[in-house]
């Protein structure tokens, strides 16, 4: 049983000097690192890119204000919102010029139909609506994921400020799709 005790130790021993490691070079280079559960994305840890924002890339903002009401109703989710280092990751699916729209469900980005929204969450209650179509201006975009129906993304909210966007890599990720 002394050896279990040592392995245990040793273990956590290793996992603390891993992420004590992990924490001290993110700082040193400047990482900023986010883990993705979602299955928009592959799940796994992203870091920050010093790429451009541009369409295919990826970015982390925080959820728009459009969004707050929707989230605020949802139980658990007011909380999860409040906290200023929670935000999303998703693909850029349009940039400046592009033009995308809204009609009824579906969602579209130069005439090509990408989604379609769905009219209620997971929790039973109404996902914001906006309609029309528009071309997008200069520190504009807007994220779409095809991964899963209910990617909480621009169908929901149309474009943000890219201002408002930071751009990530995959950094470790699951493998697929």
């Amino acid at each position: 049983m002394r050896w279990l005790g040592s392995a245990v130790l040793g273990a956590g021993v290793a996992l603390f000097s891993c992420a004590a490691l992990t924490a001290a070079v993110s700082e040193t280079v400047g990482w900023n690192l986010k883990f993705n559960s979602s299955p928009s994305l592959p799940r796994g840890w992203y870091v920050r890119s010093n790429q451009p924002i541009a369409r295919g890339g990826l970015v982390w903002f925080r959820l728009p204000p459009v969004m707050a009401d929707y989230v605020a109703s949802v139980p658990g989710m007011a909380a999860w919102y409040a906290d200023p280092e929670n935000g999303l990751l998703k693909p850029v699916a349009a940039v400046a010029g592009d033009t995308i729209c809204r009609d009824g469900l579906a969602f579209s980005i130069n005439g090509h139909v990408v989604g379609t929204a769905l009219p209620f969450g997971p929790s039973g209650r109404p996902l914001p609506v906006w309609s029309g179509c528009r071309r997008l201006a200069v520190g504009e975009i807007a994220v779409f994921s095809d991964r899963i129906p209910d990617s909480d993304d621009s169908r929901y909210y149309g474009a943000i400020a890219a201002t408002a966007a930071v751009a990530y890599r995959p950094w470790l990720v699951e493998a697929g799709r």
